[in-house]
């Protein structure tokens, strides 16, 4: 069976990038140090983008409002939530309260007590390189016009990357 014949064209363009190719490559080969010894050095490096992540281990759903808490006007509820989060310079905590049940909103279970009205409350926290629990309480303040009943948790816990 014969040779089939085919044509190579190279042009400027193939030899310049062939010979980039070759200096690329001669200069990732190793270098002889000492007999026996080959050493080669090379940088690598990452970005690994901020996460911060809330998961609710306890918290009611639902609050049942009773006529002794409507007499006391307060309410007090616990919740503990598990925080991850990847950034050295901490995260965000993020407190939204729902209007209606409550009129005043104090946390505890912080550096400081925080307390809330209508508007959200940022507040930063140190690093939870590792799943880290933060116990809450929540102190409501019952609207002058609350009943007794069944309600939703009336705030909004959540986290966010600084």
């Amino acid at each position: 069976m014969g040779a089939v014949p085919f044509k190579v064209r190279i042009t400027r363009g193939t030899r310049v990038r062939a010979c980039i190719a070759a200096l690329f490559l001669l200069a990732a080969i190793p270098t002889a140090a000492d007999a026996g010894d080959v050493r080669t050095n090379f940088v690598v490096s990452a970005v690994v983008p901020a996460r911060a992540s809330l998961e609710a281990v306890t918290q009611p759903a639902l609050l049942s409002v009773s006529e002794d808490d409507v007499a006391r006007g307060y309410l007090e509820v616990a919740a503990v939530y598990r925080v991850r989060n990847n950034d050295p310079a901490g995260y965000l905590l993020r407190l939204v309260p729902l209007i209606g049940l409550a009129s005043a909103i104090e946390v505890s279970g912080l550096a400081t007590s925080v307390m809330m009205r209508e508007d959200m409350v940022e507040v930063t926290q140190p690093a939870a390189l590792q799943a880290r629990d933060l116990n809450l309480r929540f102190r409501l303040t019952l609207d002058p016009g609350a009943t007794t009943g069944v309600y939703p948790m009336p705030v909004q816990v959540s986290v966010a990357t600084l």
